[in-house]
């Protein structure tokens, strides 16, 4: 401020040390809180509709029909066409409209993949809890230099859906290892699919079956997109049925990825069952486009009992042995 007779005098306002140490630590807790993420809720959202209520419709739609007007008959129908409600903790039964999510996120990380990881790299990991990699937090020119300039630098070690190729940190891989990202199972990686469809690895050329084949063009993009959305609610309801078969498919996706005789024979033998079962996927995820498989059904009413089992069997083994 300005003195007398062409003089000056400062004033200084100091913020007080502990002041200055409280906001620092608010800033820095901020930040941790940021790289969470979006925490999806899975409870029920809409309540299904009471026993009184259906009997109600069932009623009507007797009535309707006793005096020969046209009426829904099947229970579905009655019910509006809402499917079977989930039942929760204490017997509430209810809508949740989670899996709707899931399945417009695989739709967005199978359309625009690039955009869908720049978006993941920035949180944690959410079935792993792994902070997100400096590189995926940096700006854009940053992150070009600490990739030597060929483009971003990604935390390479992710499963949901790390490993090589492009690796993310965001939701678990799907069932069939699709998706740009890749899950640690008994301290091995497991890869999903680059950015540009190709299959990725984690050096050691892991990939799953239906990956394998998508990459050799034996199975379709949008067959291959519904299985990665089957592979979500499957990770997201039954993780221990995905990591089971993942477990042994990880190895015969490998086989049948090889030039010999032996493998191509492999991959003939298994390449038909895979697309059923694939096939069922589709149908389960899109009943209205896609018919259902029997062949499909039946492998899944077998395998995933038997997935479930390996992964209870062996996963804790593997696990134990990596600490």
């Amino acid at each position: 401020m300005s003195g007398g007779k062409g003089g000056s005098q400062t004033t200084e306002v100091k913020v007080p040390q502990y002041i200055e140490d409280a906001a620092k630590a608010n800033l820095a807790r901020a930040d941790e809180i940021s790289r969470i993420g979006y925490t999806p809720y899975y409870g029920p959202d809409v309540a299904a509709f009471s026993p009184m209520q259906q009997a109600s419709f069932q009623n009507t739609a007797d009535t309707a029909s006793a005096f020969g007007l046209a009426a829904p008959t099947s229970q579905q129908d009655i019910m509006g066409g809402m499917p079977a409600p989930t039942t929760y903790a204490g017997g509430v039964s209810g809508y949740s409209s989670a899996p709707m999510y899931e399945q417009s996120l695989a739709q967005f990380q199978a359309q625009r993949p690039g955009q869908y990881a720049a978006i993941m790299d920035q949180f944690i990991d959410p079935y792993t809890g792994t902070a997100p990699s400096a590189a995926s937090l940096a700006p854009a020119s940053t992150a070009a230099a600490s990739s030597g300039g060929g483009g971003e630098g990604r935390d390479a070690g992710y499963d949901s859906y790390g490993g090589g190729g492009v690796g993310y940190t965001g939701l678990r891989d799907t069932i069939d290892g699709g998706g740009p990202n890749a899950s640690t199972i008994g301290g091995r990686g497991f890869a999903g699919p680059n950015p540009d469809g190709s299959a990725g690895n984690d050096g050691g050329g892991d990939k799953v079956i239906c990956t394998a084949l998508h990459e050799l063009g034996r199975l379709s993009d949008d067959v291959y997109a519904l299985d990665a959305e089957f592979g979500l609610r499957v990770n997201s309801e039954d993780p221990m049925l995905g990591d089971g078969y993942r477990l042994w498919a990880t190895s015969v996706a490998n086989y049948i990825k090889g030039d010999s005789i032996g493998s191509k024979i492999a991959l003939t033998i298994v390449s038909p069952v895979a697309k059923a079962w694939a096939a069922e996927m589709a149908h389960v995820m899109r009943p209205e486009e896609y018919k259902p498989n029997v062949f499909g059904k039946a492998l899944m009413a077998i395998g995933h009992p038997i997935c479930r089992m390996i992964g209870k069997v062996f996963l804790p083994k593997m696990n134990k042995e990596a600490v």
